[in-house]
């Protein structure tokens, strides 16, 4: 009886715990967005907290960069990239109409196809009438969607920003509340996790932005139609794997053969160029990719594709690097805690006398700075009380022991 209650309870705390996560999901991946966006930008705040440069500083030189960037970037192509798409949009109703006129005069497959085909002025009501209605209502939504998509952009940047604050606090929270001897392995797992998860993400943005700067230029000094609109194509197609490629290639060798079958071939090969010098030359100086899964990546694409359309194909990829990240370090943690002999445990013992000279050093290190970060103060105080406690505790025990004498 006692074995059934105790069943019933596990099974009742999972289904909450998953019914409890479900509906605080969005809060979760926000968490975790802001966690992935600290991770990345750390580097780069380190590497400016330093000298004289408070690290707080230096935090808030490192987001302005960043952020100012990609507004800069957005700005830059928001106004070639409206015009690509309003001539785009004028090219395909001259098409239509052309089609709509010559078919009818064509081949036997031309005339077939031409008379499924309604007519323009019946596409145009098609847009203007009723059921154009429902495609401003879905542009409308569109835009409503854009403007949460940027609140909730906003609550991951001030979320990162706080975790970057007082990452070393929420660590040691959390830390607090698994036992003692295995805390430093969670620590390493942590620290490796956001570690690689970081460098990933970083060479995801900076490879997305040099494709649509490299691939933009390229189809600029071709003179191919529509060539930051292919350049985002390009872009997005880049971060999908396997057949990522493809839809990279192929708009804009359909472009160029509009024009020149010279010109699609040109087009198809400057895409084919840029992206395996990202591949082969930048990737590997900010991330090694090799050790990761694609079939993983393209198994979560499938599942967020069908759940959140563009959003989730491009969060995708991001969140199987993180799997597997996770996966690895914990398998990695395990299989050296399990390699470590039990019959020979590892003495951390060490005399009071030789902690406490320890201790003198790195006070001497820490006067030695001009303003040391706060968290190792607290650290070091920290430390500073454990060792007088047990220099305390060790003299009770010698007293004790020379009077059982």
């Amino acid at each position: 009886m006692r074995r059934v209650a105790w069943f019933t309870l596990i099974i009742l705390a999972t289904l909450t715990t998953a019914i409890v996560f479900w509906e605080s999901r969005v809060a979760v991946v926000l968490f975790g967005l802001s966690l992935s966006v600290a991770a990345a930008v750390r580097p780069l705040v380190d590497r400016f907290a330093v000298g004289r440069v408070p690290r707080g500083l230096a935090l808030l030189f490192a987001y302005a960069l960043c952020v100012g960037g990609l507004i800069a970037l957005v700005l830059i192509l928001s106004g070639p990239l409206f015009a690509n798409l309003q001539q785009l949009t004028k090219d395909l109703a001259n098409g239509y109409e052309q089609i709509k006129a010559q078919w009818p005069s064509g081949s036997s497959l031309q005339q077939l196809l031409v008379k499924q085909l309604p007519a323009a002025s019946d596409v145009s009501k098609a847009i203007t009438g009723p059921q154009g209605g429902a495609v401003l209502q879905a542009v409308l939504g569109l835009t409503m969607g854009s403007f949460d998509l940027l609140g909730q952009l906003l609550i991951v940047l001030v979320l990162s920003m706080y975790w970057s604050v007082d990452q070393e606090h929420f660590k040691r929270l959390w830390l607090s509340l698994l036992p003692v001897q295995a805390r430093t392995r969670a620590r390493d797992v942590w620290q490796n996790i956001e570690t690689g998860f970081g460098a990933y993400l970083r060479s995801q943005v900076v490879q997305t932005v040099l494709a649509i700067l490299m691939l933009g230029l390229g189809y600029q000094v071709l003179g191919l139609q529509y060539p930051v609109a292919l350049a985002l194509i390009g872009a997005i197609g880049w971060l999908i794997p396997w057949v990522g490629v493809l839809l990279a290639v192929i708009p804009a060798m359909l472009v160029g053969l509009a024009i020149s079958p010279m010109l699609g071939l040109l087009a198809a090969a400057l895409t084919i160029g840029v992206l395996a010098f990202l591949e082969y030359v930048v990737e590997p100086r900010l991330f090694k990719r090799a050790r990761f899964s694609s079939l993983l990546a393209v198994i979560v694409l499938l599942v967020l594709a069908d759940e959140y359309g563009l959003i989730g194909i491009l969060v995708a990829p991001p969140i199987a690097a993180a799997i597997q990240i996770f996966a690895g370090q914990s398998i990695r943690a395990t299989t050296r805690s399990m390699a470590t002999p039990a019959a020979h445990p590892i003495d951390l013992a060490q005399p009071i006398g030789v902690l406490r000279e320890r201790l003198t050093a790195v006070h001497a290190r820490l006067a030695g700075q001009t303003e040391p970060a706060p968290e190792l103060n607290n650290l070091v105080e920290r430390l500073t009380q454990l060792i007088d406690q047990a220099g305390e505790e060790e003299q009770r025990l010698a007293e004790a022991a020379a009077a059982t004498r």
